[in-house]
Formats: structure tokens, C-alpha cells, sequence
């Protein structure tokens, strides 16, 4: 969350909660949307590429055990 923070893409600010310690909260900022959905866009193009490769590689397998 700290290096969150210092890329801007969240901001930190303590509690006003007056029962017990003071914590830290922390927010996402707009910049923090745009590379959570970054993130998110290459996990998805990942998870693409990843099913393409465990069909080819099944496939693969099949044809091998058949000769």
C-alpha cells in the first residue's frame, strides 16, 4: 500500500475513530482506477493466452498417445 501510495495511485490519511489506535485508510485515486483496470485487461489477455496454450498442449497430448 505504501508504494500504492507513493505511485499516487491511492492516498493514506489516519482514522478519526476516537476508540482505540489511530490506522491509516486508504483511498484509490482516479490514477489508481486506470491501473487497476490496466492490471485487470492484462490479467484477462493472460488467462486468453493461457487457455489457448493448455488446448494446443491437450490437443498435443492426444495426438501423440494416439500413434
Amino acid at each position: 500500500l505504501r508504494r500504492l501510495e507513493e505511485d499516487g495511485a491511492v492516498v493514506a490519511r489516519l482514522s478519526e475513530d476516537e476508540t482505540g489506535p489511530r490506522r491509516r485508510e486508504y483511498q484509490v485515486t482516479e490514477q489508481g482506477v486506470e491501473l487497476a483496470e490496466q492490471w485487470l485487461g492484462a490479467r484477462r489477455r493472460r488467462q486468453r493466452l493461457d487457455e489457448l496454450l493448455v488446448k494446443l498442449l491437450e490437443y498435443g497430448l492426444a495426438n501423440i498417445r494416439r500413434t
